[in-house]
C-alpha cells in the first residue's frame, strides 16, 4: 500500500522550522487508465504497481540497474538509452509509476520533490519503449498505458538517486500532449513496498522526522 504523501508549502532556509501540510496518497495503479488526459493532475502522481513479480533471468530490460550503471548520488537525465541496456536477473521485485499528465492541454513542471520507498531501489526504466515493454509485468492489474512516444522521461527530465531508498525528482517538465512516465523498481519485502512523496526534497534538513506509517 501507498505510504501518506507529505507535501511541504514553504521552506525558510534562515529558520528552523518548515510549514508541512498532508495530502492523500495518489494510490494503487490497479484498473487506472494512464493514456494521455486520462490521469490527470497539475501535481506529480505516485502510483504503486504489481508488487512481488517473480521474474526470469534477462526477462526484463530496464534503463539503470544497481551495480551496473545506477550508484547512490547518481543523477539521471531522460534519454532514449542504448541496446545494451541492463536485464534485471532472475528474482522477485515490485514495481512503482512516477506519472506526470498536468490538467488539459496545458504544459507543466513540478520540481524538487522526494519521492520514499520501503524498500531498497534496484532498476530505473525512463525509456518510452522499455516502459511499455514492461507494462504487462509490472503494469497495474487492468490499468491501460499510454504507448505513443509521446510517453518517458524526456531529456530535459532529472531525477536523483538520493539514497537507497529515495529518489529526488529534480525536474520533471511536460509539453502539451505528453506525458511523463518512469517505473521505479525496488526487492521485494515480506510486505508490499509502497511510495511516500515529499515537497521540496528536505535532504539532510535537520529537526525534520520521517515517520514511516
Amino acid at each position: 500500500m501507498l505510504k501518506r504523501i507529505i507535501a511541504v508549502s514553504s521552506l525558510l532556509f534562515a529558520a528552523s522550522s518548515v510549514n508541512a501540510g498532508l495530502i492523500n496518497p495518489t494510490g494503487n495503479a490497479d484498473g487506472l487508465n494512464f493514456s494521455w488526459s486520462q490521469q490527470e493532475s497539475d501535481q506529480l502522481q505516485t502510483f504503486d504497481e504489481q508488487q512481488g513479480v517473480a521474474i526470469a533471468h534477462q526477462q526484463v530490460q530496464v534503463d539503470y540497474l544497481l551495480g551496473s550503471n545506477l550508484f547512490v548520488g547518481d543523477t539521471l537525465r531522460g534519454q532514449q538509452t542504448g541496446k545494451n541496456s541492463p536485464y534485471l536477473s532472475a528474482g522477485s521485485y515490485s514495481s512503482h509509476l512516477i506519472h506526470f499528465d498536468p490538467l488539459g492541454t496545458s504544459s507543466g513542471k513540478e520540481t524538487k520533490q522526494l519521492i520514499e520507498f520501503d524498500s531498497d531501489i534496484v532498476a530505473i526504466i525512463l525509456n518510452g519503449k522499455k516502459l511499455n515493454a514492461s507494462d504487462n509485468i509490472f503494469g497495474g492489474t487492468g490499468a491501460n498505458y499510454e504507448t505513443s512516444t509521446s510517453r518517458k522521461w524526456e531529456s530535459n527530465d532529472f531525477l536523483t538517486f538520493t539514497s537507497s531508498q529515495s529518489i529526488l525528482v529534480d525536474r520533471a517538465t511536460v509539453g502539451r500532449y505528453w506525458i511523463d512516465d518512469a517505473r521505479i523498481i525496488t526487492q521485494s519485502v515480506s510486505e508490499p513496498s509502497s511510495i511516500a512523496l515529499l515537497g521540496l526534497g528536505l535532504l539532510g534538513l535537520v529537526g525534520i522526522r520521517r515517520k514511516k506509517i
